[in-house]
């Protein structure tokens, strides 16, 4: 790193490389794990685009925030849906992103139509049941 330079962006930077040996420097240097790019970009989500399984998980251990939102208001978990990158999205559940409120199964369900996926359906209406309207994207009343 440059002398005189912030981790943060350069830790950015690697996970949008999906460098982890980059990212495990990095974090070891001090790296914030949440911290972002200029223009509201976190390190999390720019690792979930590229599929580093790697890379997500060196964040995940270093407390990047699993409910991660970037710029434009895209949950971290809806970013690994949306990219089909179904392995993070599950490191991502475990470490507890949020998918059991209605909002934010709406969110992520709608991205996994969007990719023509039924896997996170299946998880989805195992989690739900009844309650969840397929068709509609919306949450019924049914209790």
């Amino acid at each position: 790193m440059k002398r005189g330079m912030s981790p943060a962006p350069n830790l950015y930077n690697a996970a949008f490389n999906g460098d982890a040996e980059g990212i495990k420097k990095l974090l070891g240097a001090g790296a914030d794990p949440n911290g972002g790019s200029a223009i509201g970009r976190v390190p999390l989500c720019a690792a979930l685009r590229t599929g580093n399984n790697d890379a997500v998980r060196l964040l995940l251990d270093a407390g990047a925030a699993v409910n991660a939102r970037e710029s434009d208001g895209r949950c971290a978990l809806s970013i690994a849906v949306a990219n089909g990158k179904w392995e993070a999205a599950e490191m991502l559940m475990a470490a507890g992103a949020e998918y059991k409120t209605d909002s934010a199964a709406r969110e992520i369900i709608y991205m996994s139509a969007c990719t023509d996926n039924k896997k996170i359906f299946d998880f989805i209406e195992k989690e739900y049941g009844s309650r969840f309207d397929f068709s509609s994207f919306l949450f019924t009343a049914a209790m």
